[in-house]
């Protein structure tokens, strides 16, 4: 889902409920862990929403930034941002 979202820039809001993977719902900071620690992942687990945006199109500031691309792509990426 956000595989796809990321190539056609669509944007979607998820909750738990819409999750099918345990792992995710840990990391993403929706459940706490029954047993042990699990990293990585969002503390406290207070988690309701999570909305998936192409960066151009997010409305408000996000608290993560996740990039998908291959290692050339994100090198011209990294060299833009941080070249004055």
């Amino acid at each position: 889902m956000a595989r796809r979202s990321a190539f056609y820039g669509e944007s979607f809001v998820f909750s738990v409920e819409e999750l099918t993977c345990t792992s995710a719902e840990l990391a993403l900071g929706f459940t706490e862990p029954s047993y042990g620690e699990v990293y990585p992942r969002i503390k406290p687990a207070n988690t309701k929403l999570v909305s998936v945006s192409p960066l151009e199109k997010t409305e408000k500031k996000p608290d993560v930034v996740v990039i998908v691309a291959n290692p050339a792509k994100y090198a011209r990426f990294h060299d833009t941002c941080t070249t004055p």
